[in-house]
């Protein structure tokens, strides 16, 4: 039976809440919370931040617009760095949790001796993870990023 409406989504949040979890601790949500705040701490001791509070600018504006804005750069380098951690992690909460996909895959690889699969993922979660957290990555990402702002501040 399809369920549609308001069921439907309440029963997708209640399936989702302990895997969300578990990524979210993964990818080390607390560690971009702190870096998000320092590095908005820093950019409001900034002149130009002094500058739009004595123009008038709201305080939600200033920091929204201003301080949150220039903050992001170390938070897009330590997403680069962190995303193969969150691949790895992602297959293994999809192998504990019974979700259909990568995890559950390598999981039927490994219980039915299927060694070219194995060996597919290891070359994955091995190469995957060393592009990714390697600068190169970041670097593109954060290109990708200053290419978006130019074209947003103009």
């Amino acid at each position: 039976m399809i369920q549609r409406g308001l069921a439907w989504i309440l029963d997708i949040l209640w399936h989702s809440f302990l895997p969300v979890i578990t990524l979210s601790l993964t990818i080390c949500v607390p560690q971009f919370l702190r870096l998000t705040r320092a590095s908005v701490i820093k950019a409001a001791k900034s002149d130009f931040i002094k500058t739009a509070q004595t123009l008038g600018l709201s305080e939600r504006k200033v920091y929204f617009k201003h301080a949150l804005r220039n903050a992001r750069r170390p938070v897009v380098s330590l997403l680069g760095l962190r995303l193969g951690l969150a691949l790895s992690g992602a297959i293994m909460t999809e192998a504990v949790f019974s979700w259909p996909g990568m995890g559950s895959l390598l999981v039927d690889s490994i219980f039915h001796h299927d060694y070219p699969l194995r060996a597919r993922f290891c070359k994955l979660d091995i190469c995957g993870s060393g592009y990714i957290s390697d600068g190169s990555s970041v670097r593109v990402s954060r290109s990708a990023y200053h290419i978006q702002v130019a074209r947003w501040q103009s």
